[in-house]
């Protein structure tokens, strides 16, 4: 039955992208060619434990202006430093589908196990508003927020698989279709970001501040710089002892 619920899945979702491709076609022409650009975009603030944190999904044109029609879009993550809690729509382009747009409960690719996935990957599928033509430009416009709850040290990358083959039958693939011709295939970059706690000392990102970080720290004692320099932990423009007991104050037991 789950199979079979699976397979029904697919084919609506087919039938879907062939349905849409056929309103509002006598707009202007889209060049069949022309490619949609996906990307992730995390706060740029630093994060501590258990702050709920928004990565947006955006699509923007590589070039040329493209129809937006569908988007399957499978995405990856650190679950021991990030727990999903879901997607929000909450600011998302007029023509994305609210309700339609989401985590699939019969999801064939085998990618969201619950809903929404807790396992480190998941699949999202985003739909255009039917009657409406949603044009994306060389301006990146919000698909979806995915919603995440800091859980751990360190620094997580979430990232846009370009393929992920949980079924061999159903591989997960990055796809998106646009244009006015059914089954069009117009996906183009994938750009990945990096969330997750920001520790002071931590150097190489591994979560733990550690004699590594020092060992760096230690290597740049004494330069002075006007430009953003990761050893200056203060700010200051000097990497001195002040630097080096905010490291200490942080150091991993």
């Amino acid at each position: 039955m789950e199979i079979y619920l699976m397979k029904l899945h697919h084919q609506l979702k087919l039938f879907f992208i062939s349905l849409i491709c056929l309103t509002n076609t006598t707009s202007a022409q889209i060049d069949p060619t022309a490619k949609l650009n996906l990307s992730l975009v995390a706060p740029q603030q630093a994060v501590a434990l258990n702050d709920i944190i928004e990565v947006q999904l955006m699509v923007s044109a590589e070039d040329a202006p493209q129809r937006f029609v569908v988007a399957d879009v499978p995405f990856g993550w650190d679950n021991t430093k990030l727990q999903l809690l879901g997607v929000s729509l909450v600011g998302s382009h007029i023509g994305v589908m609210s309700g339609y747009s989401t985590f699939p409960n019969n999801d064939y690719t085998l990618c969201n196990e619950v809903v929404p996935p807790q396992d480190g990957n998941g699949m999202f599928y985003c739909y255009g508003v039917l009657g409406y033509q949603w044009i994306v430009t060389t301006e990146p416009a919000q698909m979806c927020k995915f919603v995440f709850k800091v859980i751990g040290l360190g620094q997580s990358e979430v990232i846009l698989y370009d393929n992920l083959p949980l079924n061999p039958q159903y591989p997960a693939e990055c796809i998106v279709y646009g244009c006015c011709v059914g089954g069009n295939i117009v996906t183009g970059s994938l750009t990945n970001t990096t969330v997750g706690l920001a520790l002071q000392g931590d150097f190489n990102n591994d979560g733990l501040v550690t004699a590594q970080d020092m060992g760096e720290l230690l290597a740049d004692w004494g330069s002075t710089s006007f430009k953003p320099n990761p050893h200056d932990i203060n700010g200051d423009g000097t990497v001195n002892s002040q630097d080096l007991a905010l490291l200490v104050n942080n150091w991993t037991q």
